[in-house]
């Protein structure tokens, strides 16, 4: 039983040392993402799209085009470019919040981040920054050009952070 416990753990600090890579990552990056001017920082948005091939007038249009197998590998090689482009991305959504909205995301909310564009649950209490959190992975699925959603029960949330997180992406085009 307890060697059950261990590989569960074992598996959990595997995780959160390839995120905190991920991390350290954003957090190098800031120092020169700052120092861009509001244009390029937007500008920064069709840069990634363009290293990730991105056709903004195709994209949605492409899927259609796939059986179910063909899908799931376009996906699976979409992936891997996202997960190229996320340390930068993170930080101009981090960059971009600083500036819109007056909140830096902090580590945790970087990690938190990570998990849910790893499809994974994250959980944050209240006050954490969950809205903050999800605006990064909000962000670089939104660079596929294909759209993104995000749901929350709350109705009163949902318009409130609805508002802000649409100033905070916008500025990014």
């Amino acid at each position: 039983m307890i060697k059950l416990f261990e590989g569960l753990f074992d598996s959990n600090e595997k995780q959160l040392k390839k995120i905190q890579r991920v991390v350290d990552e954003v957090n190098l990056l800031e120092k020169e993402i700052s120092k861009l001017s509001d244009e390029k920082l937007a500008k920064k948005t069709e840069y990634l799209r363009e290293k990730l091939g991105v056709n903004i007038n195709t994209a949605r249009d492409d899927f259609n085009n796939y059986n179910s197998v063909e899908l799931k590998r376009v996906l699976d090689e979409e992936r891997t470019r996202l997960i190229e482009v996320l340390p930068e991305a993170f930080a101009v959504v981090r960059e971009a919040s600083k500036r819109v909205a007056n909140h830096r995301h902090f580590d945790v909310q970087v990690v938190a981040g990570y998990v849910l564009f790893d499809n994974k649950i994250a959980e944050l209490f209240t006050g954490e920054g969950k809205t903050l959190a999800a605006n990064l992975p909000l962000y670089l699925y939104a660079l596929t050009g294909r759209g993104v959603h995000l749901v929350t029960v709350n109705d009163y949330l949902a318009k409130r952070d609805a508002e802000w997180t649409g100033h905070i992406l916008s500025s990014l085009g």
